[in-house]
């Protein structure tokens, strides 16, 4: 039995499928579309493109003309999409992350400029804070009586 589809891949190619599809002239309807949301929603493992293809051939064509030409697009559609999925797996699989190397001479003097830092920044927040923090600054609190305001009078007549 052959390896079931990944299940992410087949809204991907039904996507691309669609848009070629409609690329060649023929028109979905929202019925097409709500059709094979649904059927995307209830998608089990494909296990090939025949069974893919047979499975959308009932949503999208309507004719014997419509289904060789479906036939075709697929068939162009699904060597193109392996394609580009094969080299997206080989590019994924050339990333190398590097590695932190344990004997690294400047890995102590980095991690020694990080706990410098940390005591810098407590000894900022923990003990010169407080000291430039007045407990009750003269200059910040309302004033107890205020002067009354002179209100012009023509802004007398507004409020009234």
């Amino acid at each position: 039995m052959p390896t079931p589809l990944p299940t992410h891949w087949i809204p991907l190619f039904v996507g691309r499928l669609i848009y070629r599809w409609t690329q060649e002239g023929y028109v979905l309807g929202i019925d097409h579309h709500l059709k094979i949301q649904q059927w995307l929603g209830t998608l089990d493992a494909i296990e090939d493109q025949e069974r893919l293809r047979n499975r959308l051939a009932p949503l999208l064509v309507h004719s014997p003309e419509q289904q060789l030409k479906f036939y075709q697009i697929f068939q162009e559609e699904w060597r193109a999409f392996e394609a580009q999925q094969a080299l997206e797996i080989q590019a994924a699989s050339a990333i190398v992350l590097p590695t932190p190397d344990p004997q690294d001479p400047n890995r102590s003097l980095i991690v020694g400029l990080g706990i410098v830092g940390l005591i810098i920044l407590l000894l900022g927040i923990f003990i010169i804070g407080p000291l430039l923090v007045k407990e009750n600054p003269e200059d910040v609190s309302p004033p107890v009586n205020p002067a009354p305001v002179d209100i012009p009078p023509s802004f007398q007549r507004l409020a009234n």
